[in-house]
């Protein structure tokens, strides 16, 4: 059993009411509110690329999330029982692998190149450096925002308020390594800390706390 998977991590700072937790592994989102649903979507690998379209990963994951509050009573706030399917959803909990690399532009949310799994973060920046100047000159300057895929997908469900890195001692280094401005560098994040609120005009109507945890 992985970290994310087992009980400390899941249950690490859990509010009272229902979380709906959000996996994604190499081409799967899969998508559980306690007690009261489960999904799971998948995008197109491609044979095992590296490379994805960041757009098609994140309609993936709402549609898993929309599978979900389909089959989960959301409104019934008042039941005694914690796991009674009839509590409100309180948080959103999301575990996404760190060896990644998104970019996104800091005001539109678009990508400027196809988000990479399963890949040397440091290998990846650097390829981006040497080969996409104007991309990685509009990354110095802050336009646009880079990180794993966990910090891209809060980005889009907090209509680009919320940008911060896993506290994993990985990719704060590899930013400051890669010679990328203080000033332009995204916070830190704890495991289990939560880190803004969800828009509801961008995520399936859900105004909720979200919060990272540990990768799968």
């Amino acid at each position: 059993m992985s970290p994310a998977e087992g009980p400390d991590a899941a249950d690490a700072g859990r509010p009272q009411g229902r979380v709906l937790t959000l996996r994604l592994t190499h081409g799967q989102v899969t998508a559980v509110a306690d007690a009261g649903g489960r999904a799971a979507a998948s995008w197109d690998t491609g044979s095992g690329r590296e490379h994805h379209p960041a757009e098609a990963v994140w309609q993936t994951l709402l549609a898993a999330v929309r599978q979900v509050l389909e089959t989960s009573e959301r409104g019934a706030a008042g039941a005694d029982d914690p796991t009674d399917p009839r509590r409100p959803l309180v948080q959103v909990a999301i575990s996404a692998p760190t060896d990644s690399v998104a970019l996104w532009d800091a005001e539109t949310l678009g990508s400027p190149r196809p988000l990479a799994l399963g890949v040397d973060p440091a290998a990846e920046l650097a390829a981006v450096a040497a080969q996409e100047a104007h991309t990685w000159a509009l990354v110095l300057t802050g336009r646009h925002l880079v990180g794993p895929l966990g910090s891209y997908l809060v980005a889009r469900m907090t209509r680009g308020l919320e940008h911060g890195l896993p506290d994993d001692g990985t990719w704060p280094a590899l930013l400051q390594s890669q010679d990328v401005p203080v000033d332009s560098r995204p916070a830190v994040w704890a495991d289990g800390e939560v880190l803004g609120t969800t828009d509801p005009a961008s995520f399936c109507g859900l105004e909720l706390p979200v919060r990272l945890l540990p990768p799968p």
